[in-house]
């Protein structure tokens, strides 16, 4: 059992300036990722430089019925430390807005720690990312 935060936003996420602010915003919370990866099992040791061309990653991401091909692109990538872990996943489209997404679950034990700086994160998250607030 644990607590999961969401953020939802239109705007292209998969750039450096959304991943660097990602994992400041982590790491001013005391939430220091372990390892990263594009795939389970995640296994590399985290690196800023590393985390960063993971999160910027861009493949072919979106398939138009239309026209039977791929267009746009898409990227994600996972991070986990003991007692939490986080994903994001983004597309780009080439017309469209496109629905994007950074979830992070904690563990109680983890949560229990650095429940005084939930708030402060899930804010500079929001700000950040420009998040869907509905």
């Amino acid at each position: 059992m644990g607590i999961y935060i969401s953020i939802y936003s239109i705007k292209h996420i998969g750039t450096e300036k959304y991943a660097k602010n990602f994992f400041d915003l982590m790491d001013q919370s005391g939430l220091n990722i372990e390892k990263i990866g594009l795939f389970e099992p995640v296994k590399k040791s985290f690196s800023m430089e590393d985390a960063i061309g993971m999160w910027t990653t861009e493949e072919p991401g979106i398939y138009d019925f239309e026209t039977n091909k791929m267009i746009g692109k898409s990227g994600g990538m996972l991070g986990k430390s003991k007692g939490y872990w986080c994903q994001t996943h983004w597309w780009l489209h080439p017309t469209e807005l496109s629905l994007n997404y950074l979830t992070i679950y904690l563990n109680k034990k983890v949560f229990n720690q650095i429940k005084n700086d939930i708030l402060p994160l899930f804010e500079g998250l929001v700000d950040c990312f420009e998040a869907i607030l509905k």
